[in-house]
């Protein structure tokens, strides 16, 4: 924080990457600290950046939304989900599902695995 606070007025925006897993960091001691010190002396916003390519399997990109949830409600912050790897994979599958809340439905009844 001191580091922070030292570098404040050369840095308009500082970025943190967190250790690991955002699953093991997000819900350890740290995971708690960490969002809640910084939020409480600077503006601050979660970002959850997933593998667009990883995602495309529907139970997959749904696990990863309701995470992203659970991670929005825990730090209690403004949150971004920022997909990557677009140039490999199109995301196109993503937006429809989010914007469609009927194919996201046909979709995911598709699916035959839990």
């Amino acid at each position: 924080m001191k580091l922070l606070e030292k570098r404040q007025n050369a840095s308009r925006d500082v970025i943190l990457d967190t250790p690991g897993q955002m699953e093991v960091f997000a819900w350890s001691a740290s995971g708690t600290i960490l969002p809640e010190a910084l939020a409480s002396s600077f503006p601050s916003v979660a970002v959850c950046v997933p593998d667009t390519s990883g995602r495309t399997n529907p139970m997959a990109f749904l696990s990863n939304v309701l995470y992203a949830y659970s991670i929005l409600y825990k730090t209690k912050l403004p949150f971004v989900v920022v997909m990557t790897k677009t140039d490999i994979i199109d995301h196109s599958f993503a937006v429809e599902w989010m914007q469609d809340f009927e194919n996201s439905q046909d979709v995911l009844n598709q699916e035959t695995s839990y």
